[in-house]
């Protein structure tokens, strides 16, 4: 009993220490930086319509918002806990100053990360591991920064990715019953409907567990009726809502579907290794050279063989979702891959390599081997969070350059969309949006100030369509856009548009420019 409550002692610790760096990502800014990340704003009409007993008109934000549409749900626990932390601080509940807390709701949504982690460790233990293996695996993926980094950000991924570990962990067993399997597969299908790009994953968990224990035909079939019936049910829910409501949700979902192709169909087998490779560095080489032991022969113990049989199970659920991915994209060109997508295969990783780990120790004690290890995993991680920790982003510089030098012109020097806002001025408005053209008659014009002062790239960079010259001017203010960092640029560019965003020029700038009325015909500026 004792050893039991030291292990729950040292995860619980672990944990802890792996929300600490979230909280501090959190704190440092970053909400909103998406325009993703706007849709989680949809659940303040939810609460809204709620605390009016306006229950028809809730459904309505959920069944009409289509994408990801438990996300909406979901948030509204985080949201929940901001209006009170609001009220209790003294203030009134509105628009400006919601956008004031954001830091509350996303340090309640940095949690899902760190469930990860703890599902991590629950499912290796499910799954046969004894603590050391569960430790081993719940500590790589605290050190993996795919699954750090989002943390900061108000998006569905990680919340989607606990629920789809929730529903592996519940359906590992050998012989479930018929509950426990319509359970799985209902979890496994809330957690598509939080992120429907997590459909991979879902699929992996609910065939691991009708498949668990090799059962014979009848018991796969009644397993596979369970988890489909409990898979399907919330997303039934929703149509029949839908219906109720007059929402053609059917249609605008599979509308959604083929809009989603921003990238290259071509990069589909490489992406998620360039992805990793940026996001991880030695951590994947770790995955690369540690997940082959399991393919050893058996050492001399059952314990041994046993490790073996499940690390083959998590690196063929890795090997099953890479290559779905693969010929999804590369394959058949229906669906472009994204960092965001690459990352399902980290827990099965995360779990392989605990499993081999587990074979080549065969229950000896950690020696100096392990230790050297173990510390330079956790010098690869704090490396990695290095990174993102570091970065500033553009509302945030905004807010430091108009408090400082007052209102300030903005401008691009990159061609694409220049957006008049990043957070959205009332809950669910769209963001502004102005198309730039290369070397448009655009002027830059500081308003109340002697000095014409122009704050460049301060904002979102999406789509990349060329770059602009800057224009001549003393640099007074340069800090490395968030768009630098390199595994933000897996989300929707291509290799042009990358090669463009590693140049020099993507930085947030404050120039001042010699001559305040001059019009430039290089630069898209506007006020």
């Amino acid at each position: 009993m004792a050893d039991k409550l030291r292990w729950r002692s040292v995860i619980l610790i672990l944990l802890l220490l792996a929300w600490c760096p979230r909280i501090v990502l959190v704190l440092q800014g970053g909400q909103c930086y998406f325009p993703d990340e706007t849709r989680y704003f949809l659940c303040w009409n939810v609460l809204g319509h709620l605390a009016r007993v306006e229950l028809g008109r809730a459904a309505d934000v959920v069944v009409n918002s289509v994408a990801h549409c438990f996300y909406p749900v979901i948030c509204c626990v985080p949201a929940a806990v901001q209006c009170t932390v609001v009220r209790l601080s003294g203030q009134s509940i509105r628009w400006g100053i919601i956008r004031e807390w954001l830091s509350v709701s996303a340090l309640i949504l940095s949690l899902a990360s760190v469930a990860c982690i703890g599902l991590t460790y629950a499912i290796a233990r499910r799954a046969g591991g004894d603590r050391r293996e569960g430790l081993t695996a719940a500590l790589i993926m605290s050190c993996s920064n795919s699954m750090f980094y989002y943390a900061r950000h108000l998006v569905p991924y990680d919340i989607a990715m606990a629920l789809a570990l929730l529903a592996l962990w519940i359906g590992l067993t050998d012989r479930p019953g018929l509950i426990r399997s319509a359970l799985a597969g209902a979890v496994a299908g809330l957690a598509f409907l939080t992120y429907y790009g997590y459909w991979l994953i879902a699929v992996v968990v609910m065939t691991i567990h009708v498949l668990r224990g090799l059962p014979s035909k009848p018991a796969v079939v009644r397993r596979g009726l369970a988890a489909g019936l409990g898979f399907v049910a919330p997303t039934a829910l929703l149509i029949l809502m839908a219906v109720a409501r007059g929402a053609d949700f059917l249609a605008r979902l599979f509308s959604l579907s083929g809009t989603v192709i921003q990238g290259d169909f071509r990069e589909g087998w490489s992406l998620p290794w360039a992805y990793l490779w940026h996001a991880e560095h030695g951590l994947l080489l770790a995955w690369v050279v540690g997940t082959p032991a399991i393919l050893l022969p058996a050492g001399r113990t059952c314990r041994d063989a046993s490790a073996r049989a499940r690390g083959l199970l998590w690196l063929g659920a890795a090997v099953s979702i890479y290559l779905a991915l693969t010929a999804a994209s590369t394959g058949v060109g229906k669906m472009v891959v994204y960092g965001r997508l690459a990352r399902q295969v980290v827990p099965f990783l995360c779990l392989a390599t605990a499993c081999a780990t587990t074979r080549v120790l065969d229950g000896r004690p950690l020696g100096l081997a392990a230790v050297l290890g173990t510390a330079a995993l956790l010098a690869q991680a704090a490396f990695n969070f290095g990174q993102p920790l570091a970065l500033r982003f553009p509302v945030d510089v905004r807010r430091q350059v108009e408090a400082t030098y007052g209102p300030v012109a903005r401008g691009l020097t990159f061609v694409g969309l220049r957006l008049d806002q990043e957070v959205p001025d009332h809950s669910g408005r769209p963001v502004g949006k102005r198309e730039t053209t290369p070397g448009g008659p655009d002027f830059a014009e500081k308003i109340g100030h002697k000095a014409n002062y122009l704050l460049l790239n301060a904002q979102f960079l999406y789509p990349i369509n060329g770059l602009q010259r800057r224009p001549r001017g003393v640099t007074v203010l340069r800090i490395p856009h968030p768009a630098g960092f390199l595994p933000y640029q897996y989300e929707g560019f291509g290799p042009r548009e990358r090669a463009i965003l590693r140049s020099r020029q993507t930085v947030i700038e404050l120039i001042d420019i010699p001559s305040p009325n001059k019009h430039n015909k290089h630069i898209a500026v506007h006020n």
